[in-house]
């Protein structure tokens, strides 16, 4: 792959992991809050499900489901050694490879930018009992908390 391609998509992600850690902390916390409380409840706070299932034993699966596309545009710096072929793509406060702070290679560098397009989603799922007492409560998706 690219790396000039990649390299987007490598600087948002490091971007936001210094705060994902805590965020998700609180929002596991506040979902397992939910377990013994009605569901009717957690359908008031948040608005109603994407589906309700009957569940076999008594009781409904509900599934909350949410998509969002976000664009992102990232700045980097593309260097090109035009003697040796050799291009390297940097980040904002990288550092520049050795090959290519030589003074006897033609090097030319430009500003860039990309535009990334991240799919952000979530799924919570909660299953009651037959008196619609939430028993569990699992998620999965890169934006729920």
């Amino acid at each position: 792959m690219n790396l000039r391609m990649l390299l987007p998509g490598l600087l948002l992600l490091a971007s936001v992991a210094c705060l994902a850690p805590k965020q998700k902390a609180e929002f596991e916390t506040k979902l397992h809050r939910w377990v013994g409380r009605p569901a009717a409840e957690f359908i008031r706070a948040n608005g109603n499900p994407s589906t309700t299932t009957a569940r076999p034993e008594g009781g409904k699966t509900y599934l909350f489901a949410t998509l969002n596309l976000k664009d992102s545009q990232v700045g980097y710096r593309e260097y090109t050694n035009y003697t040796t072929g050799e291009r390297a793509t940097v980040p904002p406060g990288g550092s520049v490879p050795q090959s290519m702070q030589d003074g006897a290679h033609q090097v030319r560098s430009r500003e860039t930018s990309a535009t990334l397009r991240s799919n952000l989603y979530c799924r919570v799922t909660l299953e009651t009992d037959a008196k619609g007492i939430i028993l569990s409560t699992r998620y999965e998706g890169n934006d729920c908390w």
